[in-house]
């Protein structure tokens, strides 16, 4: 079991302090080390879009070689190799660390496929800026019971926790709420470990942050953002990159803010081809995250999958990937438009 905050906020893990905390933004990711192609992606995605603020990874089992990669570029914080057993429970790790300003929590396996600023300018004027998951109704009565909660939490459009902004400032007590909240279920299984997702807390820290937000924060206080910009894994055929260089990707007639590769296996676990294809937009904009001249952390080729090295042969693979998904995206795209098609008539 993980204790209080104040035995693990160490000096030597400490994110330094910006001078003007109303103006400080902190990216906070969790990976392990079959996370650390995605986390790379991550990151260098941030940088690539403009972010060039502090992020903080919560290292729950990262090889002293992928430690020795990323400390250049984040701060790394480490949990007793005893407790990082689910890192599904342990999204409002920020908790354990002195926090300022914005916070962005955002799940290692996603990319940022453009600039965040109007998102960060609404949490700096005390929006809590969520995405929707794809599960919109999932809710449980008892939450009050599994988390402790002081109120029953309302019924509500279901908030995907992979990404989460909010100031500190304005709301000082959601990161303090979230732990305790997750605190409940740390010897529970997730469904990672088994449990059904008719289980109230089978979605770990996710079903905590929905139970919370429903129970102790308004709805006015939120700030759902369009779910067609927020593009999970069933969908990621359908996204068009617009500018590979850039990230800009499109689903639609919207512009894509994250691609969210939400399920099992990832797409840099290449075993898998069909799951591969399915995420061949994904995969692309990686290959690109991963050989760009561009990119904050470069990896060896030793590092990479050989669809994501750079040359003639990586080329290969992600051309013959990209003909591949070309029939699904082409009916996925028939599909958008037809939908389109019978809204403008109707």
């Amino acid at each position: 079991m993980i204790e209080t905050n104040q035995k693990h906020r160490n000096n030597d893990h400490k994110p330094a302090e910006a001078e003007n905390s109303t103006e400080q933004i902190t990216f906070y990711t969790i990976c392990n080390s079959k996370y650390f192609l995605g986390v790379v992606g991550l990151l260098n995605s941030l940088r690539v879009v403009g972010h060039q603020q502090k992020i903080v990874v919560l290292d729950c089992g990262l090889t002293s070689r992928q430690q020795e990669i990323l400390r250049p570029h984040c701060t790394l914080y480490s949990l007793p190799k005893e407790e990082a057993k689910n890192p599904l429970q342990y999204k409002p790790f920020p908790y354990l660390l002195p926090t300022q300003g914005t916070v962005v929590i955002i799940d290692s396996d996603m990319l940022v496929t453009r600039n965040l600023e109007t998102i960060l300018n609404s949490a700096k004027q005390g929006k809590i800026c969520l995405f929707p998951d794809l599960s919109l109704d999932r809710h449980f009565p008892e939450w009050q019971e599994v988390f402790k909660l002081d109120k029953s939490p309302r019924q509500q459009i279901h908030i995907n926790s992979g990404f989460v902004v909010f100031s500190v400032e304005h709301h000082p007590n959601l990161l303090t709420q979230w732990w305790q909240a997750c605190e409940q279920i740390f010897a529970l299984p997730t469904v990672y470990e088994g449990a059904s997702l008719n289980c109230a807390y089978a979605n770990g820290d996710q079903d905590a942050l929905n139970a919370i937000l429903a129970s102790s924060y308004s709805e006015d206080s939120l700030e759902l953002q369009s779910n067609k910009e927020e593009i999970f894994l069933p969908f990621l055929h359908r996204v068009k990159i617009a500018d590979i260089k850039t990230l800009a990707c499109e689903y639609g007639d919207r512009e894509v803010t994250i691609l969210h590769s939400n399920n099992q296996p990832k797409p840099w676990d290449v075993k898998n081809l069909p799951m591969l294809i399915k995420q061949c937009s994904y995969a692309q904009l990686l290959r690109r995250l991963f050989t760009g001249k561009d990119v904050a952390i470069k990896l060896s080729s030793s590092d990479l999958p050989l669809i994501y090295r750079p040359g003639i042969v990586g080329d290969l693979l992600m051309f013959g990937l990209g003909i591949l998904n070309l029939p699904s995206y082409i009916f996925g795209r028939f599909g958008l438009w037809v939908k389109k098609w019978i809204l403008r008539k109707n």
